[in-house]
C-alpha cells in the first residue's frame, strides 16, 4: 500500500516539475512577443542598434534574463526596419524541457549512464518564433 502512495508521490513530482519548464518556456515566449509587439509600435523608423538597446532594456523591465533565452534566439533575431516606417523583429529557437534532469554527461556519445538514458529518452522540445511587424519592409 506504501508502494502506491510513494510512487503516486512520485508521478504527481514529475508531473508538476515538467509542468513548471513548460509553463516557464510558454511565459517567456509570452514576453519575447511583447517586447516584440512594443518595439514595433513605438521604434519603427529608428536604427537595428537602437532597437536592440531598447530590447535589452525592455527585457530588463520584464524581467527576462539573457539566460532565459537559449543562444539560438539571438542567432536567429532578425530585425529588418524601413525608411518608410516599416519594421519586423522575428527569431526562431526552441527549449529543450528534460522531465528527469539534464543529463550529466555529454549526451552526443554513447558513453552515457543508464539513468542518463533515461533522462536523455524522457526530453521533449518546444519550438517558438516569436514575431511582430508593421508595414511593409523590403527584402
Amino acid at each position: 500500500m506504501r508502494i502506491k502512495w510513494v510512487f503516486r508521490l512520485l508521478l504527481l513530482t514529475v508531473v508538476i516539475w515538467t509542468g513548471g519548464q513548460v509553463m516557464r518556456a510558454y511565459y517567456n515566449n509570452w514576453q519575447v512577443e511583447d517586447v516584440f509587439q512594443l518595439l514595433v509600435e513605438h521604434m519603427s523608423g529608428s536604427s537595428e542598434r537602437e532597437v536592440k538597446q531598447q530590447m535589452d532594456m525592455l527585457f530588463h523591465l520584464k524581467y527576462i534574463a539573457k539566460d532565459d533565452l537559449p543562444e539560438a534566439f539571438f542567432t536567429h533575431l532578425n530585425i529588418r526596419v524601413d525608411q518608410q516606417g516599416g519594421m519586423v523583429v522575428a527569431s526562431t529557437y526552441s527549449v529543450t524541457v528534460w522531465p528527469l534532469g539534464k543529463v550529466q554527461g555529454d549526451e552526443k556519445t554513447s558513453l552515457l549512464r543508464w539513468l542518463d538514458h533515461w533522462r536523455y529518452r524522457a526530453r521533449f522540445q518546444l519550438s517558438f518564433s516569436p514575431h511582430a511587424a508593421k508595414g511593409v519592409v523590403s527584402p
